[in-house]
């Protein structure tokens, strides 16, 4: 029979086990980033019964959820249930990551023999950050003339860019803008052996992931390879007022062909796209007719008024360094009033977590409060930490007055960020 303890203590389990499965899945089950999670983001607090998370039903959190059942059921005590809680998602991880991995090399053959017989032109961007915005006003400003094929959304991996390939690259596509990201060397190596490209652009180097990386070298050598994928006849573009000395010294030294623009902040983004845009052929002016319409359309930063008269700055996307400080004195130039400041906290920067945090703490000191749905990180920024999601809202709805400001930094649970648009 049973006992009381051990039902109870299986609920509890089923409770963590979910937070487990989710946060796998978040961290795309990388035990690398899963680490940097439990280690520096506060990670360990999801060892114990919080919040019900639900993790996206596939078919690997389904068998995540299957081995925590087992180990449950076999051990079948109230500390095996606790016990399974943990172990049983580890477990799941472990015991789904070689079907994962089969699967992935199936969609990297499928998206090699497309490409291979395919004249499509490929350019990749990556960097630490402006990855995403880049490559959305480079296809805005291209797909005009030519017919154009990009990454959606956050398909930068490997994976992710296979199945996009795979999808929607036809015989008559004429361009494929590819985004891509790296947690370690040799992950976009990977990328470019399955599309070669003509231009590699890279964005900016910083700080992010740094964790993972575990060095600068370690990053700009991993961002590098985008310029190690380029064909023999093509073309890096490097951005040198955004950290690339190294990268720029490296392709002079292998007599790669290079454009080198300096910009800053979101003209940086302009300034690199319409290079590109000319070595595809646009003329200055179809150029600059395109980004007057982009600009138009994709007003930075993205603002928007609640119906009770605050303003929010809209910057979920946002999860860095070098953007926080862009969008915080542009707030700080162009809105007199009370300010506010929402953020989760920058992750995966490893030791340098605490020292970043400072640095953005010394950017915000003036402003009239800052919230953080992770109490580490609110240390660090001066500010009120509170990670129940509805005691947050119910705190900035009794501060937040019409006619103030409140910037959203990175991203937040979806119930925070529906109650601060409806302020």
């Amino acid at each position: 029979m049973v006992s009381v303890l051990t039902a109870v203590a299986g609920m509890v389990s089923a409770v963590i086990a979910l937070q487990q499965i989710y946060w796998w899945q978040v961290k795309e089950y990388r035990w690398d980033r899963w680490w940097s999670f439990v280690q520096y983001n506060g990670g360990g607090r999801e060892f114990w019964p919080r919040a019900l998370r639900r993790p996206v039903v596939t078919w690997r959190t389904v068998v995540m959820g299957v081995v925590w059942v087992c180990v449950g059921i076999t051990i079948n005590t109230w500390w095996g249930w606790l016990a399974a809680a943990i172990a049983g998602p580890m477990m799941g991880v472990a015991v789904t990551s070689p079907f994962s991995f089969m699967g992935k090399e199936m969609l990297a053959r499928r998206a090699r023999k497309i490409m291979a017989g395919s004249g499509i032109k490929v350019i990749g961007i990556t960097g630490s950050y402006g990855k995403t915005s880049s490559k959305e006003m480079l296809a805005f400003l291209v797909e005009e003339k030519f017919r154009t094929v990009k990454t959606l959304r956050n398909e930068n991996t490997e994976a992710g860019i296979a199945r996009r390939i795979i999808r929607a690259v036809k015989p008559d596509s004429e361009i494929l803008i590819l985004e891509i990201g790296a947690y370690r060397r040799g992950e976009i190596a990977r990328v470019m052996k399955i599309a070669p490209l003509d231009i590699a652009w890279v964005t900016a180097i910083g700080n992010q992931h740094m964790d993972l990386f575990k060095s600068q070298e370690n990053l700009e050598k991993a961002k590098f390879e985008l310029v190690e994928g380029l064909k023999p006849e093509g073309v890096a573009v490097f951005n040198r007022m955004a950290g690339e000395e190294n990268l720029i010294a490296w392709a002079r030294e292998r007599n790669i062909k290079s454009v080198v623009y300096g910009a800053a902040g979101r003209e940086s983004n302009e300034k690199g796209a319409a290079e590109i845009a000319k070595w595809l052929g646009m003329g200055d002016k179809e150029i600059e007719e395109r980004l007057a319409v982009f600009r138009k359309d994709n007003l930075w930063p993205k603002t928007v008024t609640t119906p009770g008269g605050v303003t929010v700055i809209d910057e979920t996307y946002n999860a860095n360094e070098q953007g926080f400080k862009e969008v915080v004195r542009y707030v700080g130039k162009n809105f007199p009033g009370r300010k506010y400041l929402v953020i989760p906290g920058i992750i995966e920067l490893g030791e340098q977590t605490e020292a970043v945090h400072r640095r953005l703490a010394a950017e915000v000191k003036s402003w009239d409060g800052v919230w953080s749905t992770n109490k580490q990180v609110a240390g660090y920024l001066g500010g009120v930490g509170e990670e129940n999601t509805d005691k947050l809202c119910r705190i900035i709805k009794a501060t937040v007055k019409p006619g103030d400001v409140v910037v959203v930094v990175s991203r937040v649970p979806s119930k925070l960020k529906t109650a601060i648009w409806q302020l």
